[in-house]
């Protein structure tokens, strides 16, 4: 099985070297690939929503990077929403094994401890029922989260553009890399 990235490397998506896990790649992928299969309101990126996990996360910079990638995996097997994954437990293997190569290449080593991952787990489940509030045509009601949405005002949360997303995605994770000195 094989893929060509953004940046033209040829690559198994199951298998991928971790030299060849590329920031570029995966900011690029994910500012493309719209949240909720498509099902919002409007153009809402994965990259954007990574984004707003890192930037709620209040803790170090180490662990604002791994919210920053929680769905990284995404750029090289595509969006799989909530629902379906608990139904394919081979696509969920599939997508932590690679999880954990993407850390491991981009993070230099380093893997998010238990408690960076139960951080990283509230805060984007806390993000997906803030987005639900503007994106959503229920906003959100019958979902069954039992958390109070992040507060925005309606003029605070934007959708950005995909080349917004991919550039901000890529300076905040270069800003987090240094900062948590990886």
């Amino acid at each position: 099985m094989f893929m060509e990235t953004y940046t033209g490397l040829v690559i198994d998506p199951l298998e991928i070297p971790i030299i060849d896990v590329r920031i570029e790649d995966i900011a690029h992928a994910l500012s493309l690939q719209c949240r909720y299969n498509g099902h919002c309101k409007e153009f809402y990126s994965i990259a954007q929503h990574s984004i707003l996990v890192a930037g709620h996360i209040d803790c170090c910079s180490r662990t604002q990077l791994f919210g920053l990638l929680h769905d990284a995996a995404e750029a090289y097997l595509g969006d799989m929403i909530r629902p379906l994954k608990k139904e394919f437990p081979q696509y969920e293997f599939c997508e932590k094994s690679l999880q954990k190569r993407i850390y491991f290449g981009l993070c230099r080593g380093h893997f998010p401890t238990a408690i960076e991952q139960a951080t990283i787990g509230l805060t984007d489940r806390r993000m997906l029922i803030t987005e639900a509030q503007f994106l959503m045509p229920s906003k959100g009601k019958d979902w069954q989260i039992q958390m109070k949405p992040y507060p925005y005002k309606s003029n605070e949360f934007i959708c950005w553009s995909p080349a917004e997303a991919e550039d901000a995605f890529l300076n905040i994770f270069k800003t987090l890399r240094h900062e948590a000195g990886q």
